[in-house]
């Protein structure tokens, strides 16, 4: 990233600012005809005390094609034409690792045409738009705990898998909660007070998935949502006897689309509290003590510390992706979608992409199962072979052939194995695809 050529960059599009007289109150409400079912062309949001309102308009895919604000009896703005280089600026900011992680587009969107606006206007304000960023983004980022409730899971005790944590609230948390917010903003009435606890007691005494994340609250909702569903993935992938038994494995609550979902969080910098709803027949699954023991040895715990030592590596973000693929998998409906999906699974990674025509299943037995099993033998390549026989017939002939289940079993254990291999190669200083499929000795034809 070039600070220098964004700060110039962005002092020559203030050139590019339109300024007119204001010529009434129809500008802010009148747009094109709208046909049913059709988007609203023109949004209204207020920005800051200096601008009264800010408008953007937006193409059909919602994104921002045009802005232009009123203020002091003016409109001033940035014509289509011209807005395409605001957001060649936001790119390069988002190159910024610190804004990347703590902030969004739209964000930086609104926050530098403030800057552009103020500038034109001769505001006193930072003169330059990379420092206003990063002020701005220490001024509006904040850490928030968010819960959210997990469906169909019973736990005996809290405990940690990757960022997150599995555990459960009562009364008493909210209560404290609620002195802090009180003490900290205006005391709430007592008819918020009700509201309060009617929303707050859907959470009580059942098993949430907690995560702290400091940025601003949208980012920090998009963070929050991407870390529990990758926990709650590595966690399931070691629950394939219970993917069978279960006819659905525990989901987070904005995963399951045909409810309502709803979650909160709370601010640890203003002390507030803030909802947020999105618009069966199930035997949850027990994790006791015992359980959870069990898991650790098959290998929880160490997925668990590698989601916690993140690295900047093209195998860590495939072994990630794998994490939220084989927990995908395990919450899958049909068990002959899931044998498609774990083929998948495996050949994403071992074919390399320059090899045209791929040979995921001489690649897996003659390669890769013979470094992951100790006791391979025709006995395992023959159960593999069925898997195959059976994605085959369900793919080109939607034929759904009688699955078997030691078969299907076996083959989820290797994909879990093989993700431990994975984690232990990256561990090793393996950084890329390529790497893991010269450990494997797989054959990489070049274009």
């Amino acid at each position: 990233m070039n600070i220098q050529k964004i700060n110039q960059d962005s002092h020559n599009l203030v050139k590019l600012l339109y300024i007119k007289d204001f010529i009434g109150d129809d500008i802010l409400f009148h747009t094109e005809k709208k046909m049913n079912g059709q988007p609203e062309s023109t949004k209204i949001f207020h920005l800051s005390e200096s601008i009264d309102v800010i408008i953007y308009n937006h193409d059909i895919l919602e994104n921002i094609i045009a802005v232009r604000t009123i203020i002091y009896g003016k409109e001033i703005g940035l014509k289509q034409e011209n807005y395409h280089y605001l957001k060649v600026i936001v790119e390069e900011l988002l190159l910024d690792q610190f804004i990347c992680e703590n902030s969004d587009f739209k964000f930086l969107e609104v926050k530098t045409f403030e800057w552009l606006v103020s500038i034109y206007l001769e505001k006193e304000i930072e003169n330059d738009l990379y420092k206003f960023i990063l002020s701005k983004l220490e001024e509006e980022k904040s850490e928030y705990s968010f819960y959210f409730k997990l469906n169909d899971l019973i736990i005996e005790d809290h405990f940690v898998v990757g960022n997150c944590e599995l555990t459960s609230i009562d009364q008493t948390f909210f209560e404290k909660r609620l002195e802090e917010t009180n003490s900290y903003n205006e005391r709430i009435s007592q008819d918020n007070n009700k509201a309060f606890y009617s929303f707050f007691n859907r959470f009580c005494n059942r098993v949430l998935i907690t995560i702290t994340v400091n940025a601003i609250k949208d980012k920090a909702i998009l963070l929050a949502k991407k870390e529990v569903e990758l926990s709650i993935n590595a966690l399931k992938m070691f629950l394939s006897v219970e993917s069978i038994t279960k006819k659905n494995l525990f989901d987070i609550d904005f995963i399951i689309h045909d409810e309502i979902s709803e979650y909160f969080s709370f601010s640890k910098t203003t002390k507030s509290f803030d909802t947020i709803i999105d618009v069966g027949n199930h035997i949850p699954v027990k994790i006791d003590n015992q359980k959870l023991n069990e898991l650790n040895s098959y290998g929880l715990k160490v997925v668990s510390l590698f989601l916690q030592n993140k690295k900047n590596s093209e195998l860590y973000f495939e072994i990630e992706s794998l994490i939220n693929e084989l927990g995908n998998i395990n919450s899958t409906k049909g068990f002959h979608d899931r044998i498609v999906l774990l083929v998948s699974f495996f050949e994403r990674i071992i074919i390399p992409k320059t090899n045209v025509k791929g040979k995921g299943l001489a690649f897996l037995k003659n390669n890769v199962l013979p470094k992951l099993i100790s006791n391979f033998n025709d006995e395992v390549a023959s159960q593999i072979n069925k898997i195959y026989n059976i994605r085959d017939k369900y793919i080109h002939n939607r034929i759904e052939i009688p699955i078997d289940v030691d078969s299907l079993l076996m083959f989820k254990d290797i994909a879990r194995i093989f993700i431990l291999k994975l984690i232990n190669l990256n561990n090793s200083n393996y950084e890329s695809l390529e790497d893991v499929q010269n450990y494997f000795k797989i054959q990489i034809l070049k274009k």
